[in-house]
């Protein structure tokens, strides 16, 4: 009976240890908030401005200067790792947005990527 116990507690103590996990949203910005079909119907080419773009995403993570610039990038992260009943499910989620403007402050393209 005593054994039984053992194994019993041992088993209930693996399946509370397998329902684990790491979510780290740490490195997430504005843009982890959007899908590339939100980006794509939010920036329009030859139509949004600087100040569009700063409005849907904020101030990009490069350059530090970004009114005087006419490239900016946009950089998102998020480390979701579960473990249930011991199978991994992993959705990590890492965004990238380049951003592009002519001389004038108009948009003149993007190219954004999510792995």
């Amino acid at each position: 009976m005593k054994m039984m116990r053992i194994v019993g507690g041992l088993f209930v103590c693996s399946l509370l240890s397998a329902c684990t996990g790491n979510y780290d949203r740490t490195q997430e910005t504005q843009l982890a908030k959007y899908s590339q079909q939100e980006i794509r119907a939010g920036l329009k080419e030859k139509v949004s401005t600087k100040r569009d773009v700063l409005v849907l995403l904020g101030v990009p993570e490069t350059p530090t200067d970004y009114n005087a610039s006419s490239h900016w990038t946009y950089h998102s992260k998020t480390i979701d790792q579960q473990f249930y009943l011991f199978i991994p499910v992993i959705s990590n989620r890492t965004q990238d947005l380049v951003v592009n403007f002519t001389p004038a402050g108009v948009l003149s393209d993007f190219h954004y990527t999510e792995r």
